[in-house]
């Protein structure tokens, strides 16, 4: 059994396999993160509202269509103790990630994870962007790989601040 935190290092036939811990099935990992600005929280402490977390890289095309969508969304329901938080991936240039955040004013913490380690907490991320939405008692409810429908998003979020989850989605 891992725990929390930790990794195992396997060498089998020559190779070594690196045994991370990866998200529990519907559940925010527990996980610190590091903002831009060397700001640190911990994505645990953010439970009792709706979590927005998505990854997304510069280079991605869909990710710099979606964000000024995510700007409007959490613009609009930021007040009402949504959160988002954008992960960038690891092989992104954190100074062009720190530019972009400043450059076009993104109003939610912009996370570097130069180690991955964010990425491995939520089981490996294959592509960009790849976006999950966690209710306030941090059950995963809504799981994207590719653009994320906002409007659907927006109901979603708009049930958990009503206080009812919904049925859970996921592709």
């Amino acid at each position: 059994m891992l725990l929390s935190g930790l990794a195992l290092l396997l060498v089998a036939g020559g190779s070594i396999v690196l045994l991370v811990p990866r998200i529990q099935p519907g559940q925010l990992p527990d996980v610190d993160v590091t903002v831009i600005h060397d700001r640190a929280m911990s994505l645990s402490g953010l439970r009792g509202r709706p979590l927005f977390v998505t990854f997304w890289s510069t280079t991605c095309v869909v990710c710099m269509r979606e964000r000024p969508l995510l700007a409007k969304l959490y613009r609009e329901l930021g007040p009402s103790r949504l959160e988002i938080i954008a992960v960038a991936m690891s092989y992104d240039v954190p100074t062009r990630v720190a530019d972009l955040k400043e450059r076009e004013g993104i109003p939610f913490p912009v996370v570097l994870d130069i180690d991955a380690r964010v990425e491995r907490a939520f089981g490996g991320i294959v592509a960009t962007p790849t976006s999950f939405l966690f209710a306030p008692d941090g059950a995963l409810v809504y799981r994207e790989t590719g653009a994320s429908d906002i409007e659907e998003l927006r109901q979603a979020i708009l049930q958990l601040l009503a206080g009812t989850s919904g049925a859970n989605h996921g592709s």
